[in-house]
């Protein structure tokens, strides 16, 4: 990269601060949590391989797009509401001058390296999937931002293009976090301003702050061991996912199996969990159990103890009763007797 030093093979990798500055670094701070969020801890003694920092302080911070006249008037019409989104801005930000203020310096800023105008959702489906709307909701926090926008810059940790998800990542600790977040936080971002949203988003901040995943009244609750797994779980598109995926590995499964259970209605809902939970590990301690039956196994436990019954009265109408088993336990269960039974009322399904 131009302006900073040959380095030769695993050398110690320590550049002086006039080195940092002619690539656009504005502070040694911001330099610190760059390295921080690239795998080199504070990045002022690693050693790495040759031309290692020319090479990702290339990428991280590689020129911004030419802002041009037609560009900055688009930019502009978003950050006012005046495109498409004009119902979200005006709905998520409401009447705080200093978040409009706010969501148009990340408009502007974010843009050099994500492209806001035509940016598209990491995610296939959901309503706040739109880089956009993860913008206005970091907008909605600024009181608690705990340093400034203008010195993020977009990293990629591993090299290569980084994914959308991973830049929201970076972008939401850089300006949130004084500790580590789960990767698999980052769906936080995603999910608007309604009160699941808004939870999660206090779900990484608390996190961000320091506190503990256990610590929260979240829907599915986590050993020590499932919080361990949580923090290296995968983006699955929800954090309650996540959850169920470390919940279904902390109890002792494999990975199969918790990607059969996110398939059921497990990894759809999470009311319940105290009972699901005894499911979970139900299907754990009966490892052999193929995992196409797990989907009709739920859907067979969920219609006895939860799905109201409905009769077809003489004329025509339905009649709602309580479920058919509305004490169903899996206490003293036999995985042959259940499987029968599942058999039984779901029909043929492999």
């Amino acid at each position: 990269m131009t302006g900073l030093p040959q380095i030769a093979a695993n050398t110690t990798v320590i550049p002086t601060w006039e080195e940092l500055a002619k690539v656009g670094f504005e502070s040694l701070k911001s330099y610190q949590h760059w390295c921080r969020l690239s795998g080199m801890d504070d990045g002022l003694d690693q050693k790495q391989p040759a031309n290692w920092l020319e090479h990702h302080l290339a990428e991280a911070l590689a020129p911004k797009r030419p802002l041009t006249e037609k560009r900055q008037q688009t930019l502009a019409q978003l950050a006012a509401g005046e495109l498409p989104w004009k119902g979200f801005v005006v709905e998520w930000l409401g009447q705080d001058a200093e978040a409009h203020k706010t969501f148009q310096r990340l408009i502007f800023h974010v843009d050099g390296f994500m492209n806001v105008i035509t940016a598209k959702s990491i995610y296939r489906s959901g309503p706040y999937r739109h880089l956009i709307h993860c913008l206005l909701v970091l907008a909605r926090h600024h009181r608690r931002w705990i340093r400034p926008l203008e010195e993020w810059r977009c990293v990629s940790p591993k090299g290569g293009h980084p994914r959308r998800s991973d830049q929201v990542f970076s972008l939401a600790c850089y300006l949130l976090a004084r500790y580590p977040v789960p990767n698999a936080m980052v769906s936080a971002w995603f999910g608007g301003v309604e009160e699941q949203g808004l939870r999660q988003q206090e779900w990484f901040i608390h996190m961000a702050s320091g506190g503990s995943i256990r610590d929260l009244d979240a829907p599915v609750k986590l050993t020590r061991r499932m919080a361990h797994l949580f923090q290296r779980s995968p983006q699955l598109g929800s954090v309650e996912k996540s959850m169920r995926w470390a919940q279904v590995l902390g109890m002792g499964g494999n990975g199969p199996l918790a990607q059969a259970t996110l398939k059921t209605r497990l990894g759809r809902n999470f009311e319940n969990d105290e009972f699901w939970s005894t499911v979970v590990l139900f299907l754990v301690n009966n490892a052999m159990l193929d995992p196409t039956w797990v989907g009709p196994l739920v859907d067979y436990v969920h219609n006895m103890k939860f799905a109201p019954r409905r009769t077809v009265q003489e004329g025509g109408g339905l009649e709602e009763g309580p479920p058919p088993q509305p004490n169903f336990t899996m206490k003293g269960r036999s995985a042959t007797k259940l499987l029968r039974q599942v058999e039984a009322w779901h029909g043929p399904f492999q």
